[in-house]
């Protein structure tokens, strides 16, 4: 039976509702009296029972939450949206609207929410009114000037941190490890049972303020850069032999990798403070790593030097790969340097045991085939692109036409050879017989009688010294490797033979010959479309020094297999409509398994809904009519029936809600 939403209906919601108490609070509002749990707590008591309203809960965030975090990701926000949307609430309430959101889009999401579902919203100054456009504008400014007021109090709290950073002044947070502070030394005391009083003036007690070194933790901090930049240890290395010697972290846990290169990379250990300028200029974006951060001195006392803490810096950059090598594997070697027609790496999926493996486009893979940054290529089977691409790939290096260009690339490259070491066998001639006159000039001026000879037996001896520099800045150096024209075709073809058959001889199914091919002889493989492959390379010839012959080929992937040509033989046999349309029906290879239909598409459809219509008849009514007269849509009426509203339909045939006609009012 089927029941309208009535103001009858709509009074018995209010008054069967919960009446929902939403305590959220920040780490800064927590040490306030007036904004404290217990004290918000008292507040939305009292005012639900001077409101009398009924089945007060209270959903308390237990731990400090930002306004700006959306609902779905804070665990009491989560419950309260997934029980308004259930329709268990009728009534929220609150300190103010800023406990619940100081973000105003996701204010405007919560309310439309609370609209929908017609739950009130309740502050310590009354109900909050939503129903007129004017209502809901005055409620958005409020919850735009709580946004205004949180991103103000968010700049100056940022402004503050650079001017303390600039001071070299700690800006707050847990110390860096290593160091100690009143703050945490409080913290340590409550933890142990101590009260909060006596906790506060044993800390400012027994610590000045600031960064203090810990002793325990410093000598930590020196093993781990004594081993990292000394020793030249890993950071596995390190933790292992810190867990095997007994250190444990703060938590009591044992190290991890992780938080040893947290330590390499912070400089506070060196007595510096580190500030992301960067991140404070542009206001948003990725924030800056703090070993490349802005530093200024501090004010604590440092635990190693500088030098040595850059000199970790530099091990640690040079532990980077400085070639990008793809990631292949034995099964799939080219994933990773195949390209998709649209540009993106395409990466190794498996079809299941027993069955071959897919290359799929990594964006396919993330975004999916049709939504925005996807792509929609299709995947390519491993057991035909295989074969193809070794034969081609054969075929390139050991052609003759790869083989006739690098061996012309090498001949000329040892002509030029050849030429260079004959010009440089000249001028060498040439020197020797310099440096002999010089000597000659040299024994002349020696010898000579008068000054005027030897003035002019010293100009000689200027002139043939600058005639020996520009000869020798003009003679070319001897080239290495063979000279001449000793390299036949025979021992190219050889050597580009001895690369083809690497691919033969290892156990990895051509792994190892990929990534050589791809860092020494610039491999590019591209999908041109779903059955066509191009392959580029830069052939490196077997002398050094000489220029790359750059190859490209094209190659089809067989698409013949037992399902595509049952498919293009139940095409050949042109199927049509059995209805009579006379209509052709288009064979896919989805019709391997499920079977030949025997209508066409278009007449399936007509069908269906013929035999629809003549199911609803004069005692049913189906969902679309139901909606229409009810002027709501379909969205709403499913809405409707999942949350009660409306009794569920009495009959369900082939996807479509019958509901009695004689039941509907409208």
């Amino acid at each position: 039976m089927i029941r309208a939403a009535t103001q009858t209906d709509q009074r018995q919601h209010a008054a069967l509702g919960v009446a929902a108490g939403y305590i959220r609070l920040t780490r800064e509002e927590s040490i306030i009296t007036g904004l404290s749990v217990p004290a918000q707590r008292d507040g939305i008591t009292s005012y639900a029972q001077q409101h009398e309203l009924p089945n007060l809960e209270i959903y308390h965030e237990e731990r400090a939450i930002g306004a700006d975090v959306p609902f779905e990701k804070r665990p009491a926000g989560r419950r309260l949206l997934a029980d308004i949307k259930a329709g268990k609430i009728s009534h929220i309430i609150c300190r103010d609207i800023d406990r619940l959101s100081r973000d105003t889009v996701l204010w405007l999401g919560f309310v439309s929410a609370c609209c929908e579902h017609r739950v009130t919203i309740h502050t310590f100054s009354g109900p909050l009114a939503l129903k007129s456009p004017s209502d809901r504008f005055a409620s958005t400014v409020r919850a735009a000037a709580a946004q205004l007021e949180k991103d103000q109090v968010a700049d100056r709290v940022k402004r503050a941190k650079r001017e303390m950073a600039k001071q070299g002044k700690h800006p707050g947070g847990p110390p860096p490890y290593g160091y100690t502070s009143r703050a945490r030394l409080q913290r340590e005391l409550i933890a142990n049972g101590v009260p909060a009083d006596h906790a506060r003036a044993q800390a400012e007690a027994e610590l000045p303020r600031g960064l203090v070194i810990d002793p325990h933790e410093a000598e930590v901090v020196r093993l781990v850069f004594d081993l990292y930049a000394t020793d030249l240890w890993g950071c596995r290395r390190v933790v292992n032999e810190l867990n095997r010697r007994g250190y444990r972290r703060r938590s009591g846990r044992l190290w991890h990798p992780d938080k040893v290169r947290r330590i390499i990379n912070d400089p506070a250990v060196t007595g510096m403070i580190a500030y992301d300028e960067q991140f404070f200029e542009a206001g948003a974006g990725k924030r800056v790593s703090k070993h490349n951060q802005t530093l200024h001195q501090g004010q604590h006392e440092a635990i190693i030097p500088m030098e040595l803490w850059r000199r970790a810096q530099k091990i640690k950059g040079n532990n980077r790969p400085t070639i990008e090598r793809p990631v292949v594997s034995r099964k799939s070697p080219m994933a990773g340097v195949l390209r998709c027609r649209c540009g993106a790496p395409m990466t190794n999926r498996g079809g299941g045991k027993g069955k071959p493996y897919y290359y799929t486009c990594i964006k396919r893979k993330y975004y999916g085939p049709s939504a925005l940054g996807g792509c929609d290529a299709d995947r390519v089977n491993s057991d035909r692109l295989h074969p193809v691409f070794w034969e081609k790939i054969s075929e390139m290096i050991c052609g003759d036409d790869a083989v006739d260009r690098v061996y012309e690339t090498t001949r000329r490259l040892l002509a030029r050879r050849h030429e260079t070491d004959v010009d440089a066998g000249a001028s060498k001639a040439e020197l020797a017989k310099i440096e002999r006159d010089i000597e000659l000039w040299y024994v002349r001026h020696d010898e000579a009688a008068g000054d005027a000879e030897k003035e002019a037996a010293w100009r000689r001896i200027v002139q043939l010294t600058e005639k020996q520099k520009a000869l020798k800045q003009r003679t070319p150096q001897p080239s290495p490797g063979r000279s001449g024209k000793a390299i036949t075709r025979q021992q190219v073809k050889a050597y580009l033979a001895g690369i083809a058959s690497v691919a033969e001889n290892t156990t990895d199914r051509g792994r190892a010959l990929v990534l050589s091919l791809v860092e020494h002889q610039g491999l590019v493989v591209r999908m041109i479309d779903e059955q066509t492959i191009s392959i580029d390379m830069m052939l490196t010839p077997p002398e050094p020094d000489a220029e790359p012959v750059a190859l490209h080929a094209e190659a089809a992937i067989p698409t013949g297999n037992k399902i595509d040509a049952w498919v293009q033989g139940q095409n050949s046999k042109s199927p049509t409509c059995s209805c009579g349309c006379g209509r052709r029906i288009e064979i896919t290879r989805r019709y391997y398994w499920r079977g030949i239909p025997t209508l066409h598409a278009a007449c399936r459809h007509k069908g269906m809904q013929s035999r629809r219509a003549s199911l609803v008849g004069d005692k049913y009514i189906n969902g679309t009519q139901l909606a229409k007269r009810l002027g709501i849509g379909r969205t709403t009426l499913n809405r409707w029936i999942k949350s009660g509203k409306l009794l569920k339909p009495e009959k369900s045939i082939s996807g479509m809600l019958l509901f009695q006609r004689s039941t509907v009012t409208r």
